[in-house]
């Protein structure tokens, strides 16, 4: 069985100059910390992380790599940037054939999307959805019996939700 973990970035602050290099806020930065205690005892290797090129997305999976004192293969993705469901569909399906675990980091709508095709339900939790939407630093894990380049909507089972707050 592989692991497959969508997550949203972490907060960030609300105001700059280009969307792109917006920043996360010490709150954040906390959110990364609180995310990869939930992950570990989820992750197994070999992994890979499919992260936005966005720095906030950058970011957020650097505080939970970091925290998780993990090894992975890392692919900085331009297109994930503000993608859609079936863009971060197709990452995940390029993902290095061997990873058991592959991690993706992006942004809503793109993340909430693929993680209720992929389940093949809404997405309902308290504290991690709102608005029918993952939160900041929010996300699923998904478990998925079969190869990457062949996962397709509803293929595989939402195991749990991790955030910040999704223990409340």
């Amino acid at each position: 069985m592989k692991t497959l973990v969508v997550l949203r970035h972490a907060k960030t602050e609300q105001h700059a100059a280009d969307d792109f290099a917006r920043q996360l806020t010490d709150r954040g930065h906390e959110q990364g910390q609180i995310v990869a205690e939930q992950l570990r005892s989820h992750l197994t290797e070999p992994m890979a992380a499919i992260v936005s090129t966005a720095r906030r997305a950058q970011q957020t999976w650097d505080d939970i790599a970091e925290a998780l004192d993990t090894s992975e293969e890392r692919v900085d993705a331009d297109e994930l940037y503000l993608a859609g469901g079936a863009a971060l569909l197709q990452a995940v399906q390029d993902a290095p054939a061997d990873a058991s675990t592959v991690v993706l980091v992006g942004h809503n709508p793109g993340v909430s999307q693929l993680a209720e095709v992929l389940a093949g339900e809404p997405l309902d939790a308290d504290g991690v959805i709102k608005y029918g939407a993952l939160r900041t630093g929010s996300g699923v894990v998904l478990a998925y019996d079969g190869d990457w380049a062949e996962l397709k909507p509803c293929a595989s089972s939402l195991v749990t939700y991790v955030g910040p707050d999704a223990l409340r």
